[in-house]
C-alpha cells in the first residue's frame, strides 16, 4: 500500500542531488543529470564524480524520513 505524497514535496528534477543512504558508501553523493528508461523501469541517469550510474525511480525517496537503504534528495543549503 503506497502512502500518499504530501502536497508540499516537489517532484525530482534534473540537477537535484542524492545521499546514498547504504552505510557501506558513507558520504556518496549523485547528481541527477537525466531521467530514462530501460525495459520499461524509470530510472534517473546520475553522476558521481566521473561514474555514471542509473537509479531505480523506486529506490528514491523524497520525503526527510531517515533510511538505511535507497536514496535521499539533499535538501539545498
Amino acid at each position: 500500500m503506497n502512502a500518499a505524497k504530501p502536497d508540499d514535496v516537489r517532484p525530482l528534477e534534473i540537477g537535484d542531488r542524492l545521499r546514498d543512504n547504504d552505510p557501506r558508501m558513507p558520504g556518496r553523493i549523485l547528481t541527477v543529470v537525466d531521467f530514462v528508461d530501460v525495459s520499461g523501469i524509470r530510472m534517473a541517469a546520475c553522476r558521481t564524480g566521473a561514474r555514471n550510474v542509473k537509479v531505480s525511480l523506486t529506490r528514491i525517496f523524497l520525503d526527510d524520513k531517515e533510511r538505511r537503504t535507497g536514496f535521499s534528495r539533499v535538501n539545498p543549503s
